[in-house]
């Protein structure tokens, strides 16, 4: 994302001396090189000079491994201690993956075993603990007084505090420079394992005192207005990610109004292409499809009607197949379930499962080329909304599984028009808002049936359709272009 990109950026401006401006002071790059020369001293530690730079830095910095500007870094205990249910937290890599101490699943220990280990580690307000199994090279401050212990995953640096500023540190192991090493010398290929030789050995540049609170201040200026600005960029990313798929529905919910195409006074009638009740005359005693004016959905051209789903459609339910009835052998007749309808046409895949000998039952749910298809359940694994419609379109007829419902024209004429109408964002939060159930949101039949259409003439229709085969298209080869930036 645009805002941690950001980031990464000023934290390499900041480890290459060009974040904040330079003061020349002779003194404060003297106490530098005494810090280093303190530590050649030191025979735990030898100061080994660095010859291959990766960049160029200020004159009064130093290049320096973390062993030479440390006191003390080592990790937490190798072997897993006992749990009690009360104690002294035990930490672990997931107590500080959010760049955070925080004791929140935290684990404890008895305070006999913690003092052992403690006289080992001895972690104190300010130290920088940082991941060294897994998710490596994660940075946490220590800013709590209260005794810890740690496991193994977790590393301590320990270092004088009046010579080298934590949030400095603290920073320059986030940046770039660090976070390559880390990726670079991590061990393993699941669990991976950053060790503690290798954190020894980690390079980064160091400034004099007064300029690495320079650094932190000015970094952390900067990240509080990035931080301002993150929410609406993930907003956006969000935006971004559903535009194409919600610039088709606008489009379509555009053309349903009747705000895509001409009208045309010299249309045919549109009653005319109204089926008569007869044909459908169990719709009309099942439901209510009586229009009525104060429940139009919206304003629509003054030559289209309002009709209800159920006087265009007669319907079928599916039947409810055991396991046993079926198999994956590829043989026989397909039965079509809610995964199979998540595109335009129903699509059958490898995770289809087929009837060889279908009794009398199961062929009254027989699926035809034509018929609709339309998801009764929403589930985790059926990521469309509730009501995805797709048109069957194999000459070979399927067999229709329960929780799909199969929805049959009376006119073919203008099924391709109410494919529209069906998926367009007004019929979606329409019938989304009516279903209910508490694993799974579940739709009546009714709610379907009675679902308000705005029908125009035959020619419309068609003008209507030309212009969103021509449209839509092209909105896929925008989804093609976002998802190659996104991915990107």
């Amino acid at each position: 994302m645009i805002v941690d990109e950001l980031k990464n950026a000023i934290l390499n401006l900041s480890t290459e001396g060009k974040l904040v401006e330079q003061k020349e002071n002779e003194d404060a790059y003297q106490e530098l090189i005494k810090i280093l020369s303190d530590k050649k001293e030191n025979k735990r530690y030898k100061y080994v000079g660095i010859i291959d730079y990766p960049f160029n830095i200020p004159k009064s910095w130093v290049w320096v491994k973390l062993e030479d500007i440390c006191t003390k870094i080592t990790d937490g205990t190798h072997s897993t201690p006992k749990y009690s249910l009360g104690g002294i937290p035990f930490l672990s890599v997931k107590d500080i993956s959010s760049g955070k101490i925080k004791f929140e699943n935290t684990k404890f220990i008895e305070k006999e075993e913690h003092e052992k280990l403690y006289a080992r580690c001895n972690p104190e307000y300010g130290d920088i603990l940082i991941s060294k199994v897994g998710t490596t090279g994660v940075p946490a401050i220590v800013d709590c007084y209260e005794e810890f212990s740690l496991f193994v995953s977790v590393a301590l640096l320990k270092f004088n505090k009046t010579k080298i500023n934590n949030k400095f540190l603290y920073y320059f192991l986030l940046s770039p420079i660090v976070q390559k090493q880390v990726k670079d010398n991590t061990r393993g290929v699941g669990n991976k394992n950053w060790v503690l030789d290798a954190i020894k050995n980690t390079i980064l540049p160091l400034p004099p005192l007064e300029e690495q609170q320079r650094i932190v201040d000015k970094i952390e200026e900067l990240f509080a207005k990035l931080d301002e600005i993150k929410p609406i960029e993930e907003e956006l990313q969000i935006l971004k990610s559903k535009f194409p798929e919600n610039m088709k529905r606008s489009i379509i919910d555009y053309a349903i109004h009747g705000k895509l195409s001409q009208q045309d006074i010299n249309d045919s009638d549109i009653d005319r292409i109204i089926p008569e009740k007869i044909k459908l005359k169990n719709n009309y005693k099942k439901f209510n499809l009586t229009i009525n004016k104060e429940e139009y959905p919206f304003q629509i051209p003054s030559n289209w009607k309002w009709v209800k789903l159920g006087m265009l459609f007669d319907y079928q339910n599916g039947y409810s197949y055991k396991p046993s009835e079926t198999s994956k052998s590829g043989k026989g007749y397909p039965v079509i379930k809610s995964q199979n309808i998540m595109k335009k046409f129903v699509e059958i895949n490898s995770k289809t499962v087929f009837v060889e000998n279908p009794t009398p039952k199961m062929l009254k749910s027989k699926i035809n080329k034509g018929d609709f298809l339309m998801c009764l359940s929403s589930q985790s694994d059926n990521p469309e909304p509730l009501g995805k419609t797709a048109i069957y379109e194999y000459e070979d007829y399927a067999l229709l599984n329960q929780r799909v419902l199969k929805l049959i024209p009376i006119n073919y004429d203008f099924s391709r028009y109410l494919y529209y109408v069906i998926n367009s964002f007004y019929f979606h939060n329409t019938v989304s808002s009516k279903g209910g159930g508490s694993a799974q949101s579940n739709l009546k039949l009714e709610h379907v049936m009675e679902m308000y259409i705005p029908l125009p003439s035959l020619e419309e229709q068609q003008r209507i359709v030309d212009k969103l085969e021509l449209l839509l298209p092209l909105c896929d080869e925008i989804e093609n272009l976002v998802k190659e930036n996104y991915n990107g």
